[in-house]
């Protein structure tokens, strides 16, 4: 049986964990023949972080925020890439009160079984759906399960 991931319990696929295919397919999302919109970027980096426990309690927050507005509420990818671009990583970064980053003392985030998982990502993207579209369900999937981590 393959191992399972700590933080998502993903089975390993191939024997990849899921940094492996997380570093997999953020490349893919760069190579040019595969070329991917900012929004799937950023929803592929987003769900990664939530579902590995790699955000602080106000970054998982703030990625709450920014899926709603992305996902439910009907921000642009443009929009979305403006934003993200000019907050985090222009002026706003240095008066940020809070880090993204996880520390390692911070409370133990509850144990939640997600639908989809960056495995299913993987195994499906081609098969069933675009890449874009099979990221896009697992943002959903992963923003209805959000409110465990921020209870």
């Amino acid at each position: 049986m393959p191992a399972q991931c700590a933080w998502c319990g993903a089975a390993q696929i191939d024997g990849m964990d899921c940094r492996t295919l997380h570093e997999y397919l953020t490349g893919y999302d760069f190579t040019p023949a595969n070329a991917v919109p900012h929004a799937i970027h950023f929803l592929q980096v987003t769900c990664f972080m939530v579902q590995h426990e790699r955000y602080s309690d106000e970054a998982l927050g703030w990625a709450q925020t920014m899926l709603r507005a992305h996902l439910d509420a009907g921000m642009s990818a443009h929009d979305l890439r403006m934003y993200v671009t000019s907050r985090l990583q222009g002026s706003d970064s240095s008066t940020r009160t809070w880090r993204f980053n996880r520390a390692p003392d911070a409370r133990p985030l509850p144990k939640i079984a997600w639908e989809i998982t960056i495995a299913d990502v993987a195994q499906r993207m081609g098969r069933e759906a675009t890449y874009a579209e099979v990221v896009t369900r697992w943002a959903h999937a992963t923003l209805r399960q959000m409110p465990a981590l921020l209870a």
